[in-house]
């Protein structure tokens, strides 16, 4: 794998900033479809720490008690600068951004974006995202779809592998 990214589709351990407490949010679908299939630890992320899904919660990603080697955010546009210096600060160097709301939505979602772009640049984090569907890997268990099993189904293990830009297209 090459290195820098196999946090990417192998990590030991995915922090979900923005889990849900509610059921049909996209942050209660992710930490649904990692639970169902991941092999590693979860930490689901959220100010209110009443547990999801039978999971410890911790109010930010910095109250994780140990390393996290995978973040995927799933907050509001103007949360995810702030998330990503915290990722920063817990030495985390892959992370997903799954959050919308930037240059698809016009201006103000493009400052957003080149606010993002800069802390970004300022860091040596790996990003996918924003606005993206995830990843999916068979091998490890990594589902970071936000779409349930029943309205997508996922495949096998099998010897391709597919990348796509475009999530209606994937």
């Amino acid at each position: 794998m090459i290195m820098g990214f196999q946090n990417f589709f192998t990590p030991r351990s995915v922090a979900i900033v923005g889990a849900s407490h509610t059921p049909g949010k996209v942050g209660y679908a992710i930490l649904e479809n990692m639970k169902a299939s991941f092999k590693g630890k979860i930490f689901p992320v959220n100010p209110d720490t009443s547990q999801i899904l039978g999971l410890e919660v911790f109010p930010s990603i910095t109250k994780i008690p140990e390393k996290v080697d995978l973040a995927l955010i799933v907050v509001k546009a103007e949360m995810v600068d702030d998330v990503l210096v915290e990722c920063k600060k817990k030495k985390i160097d892959s992370v997903i951004i799954v959050s919308s709301g930037f240059s698809e939505i016009g201006e103000e979602g493009r400052k957003q974006e080149d606010k993002l772009k800069k802390t970004i640049s300022s860091t040596s984090i790996n990003v996918i995202g924003p606005n993206c569907l995830g990843v999916f890997d068979t091998y490890s268990g990594l589902d970071t779809l936000f779409l349930s099993h029943q309205k997508l189904g996922r495949p096998g293990q099998g010897n391709i592998a597919f990348i796509s830009q475009s999530g209606a297209v994937g």
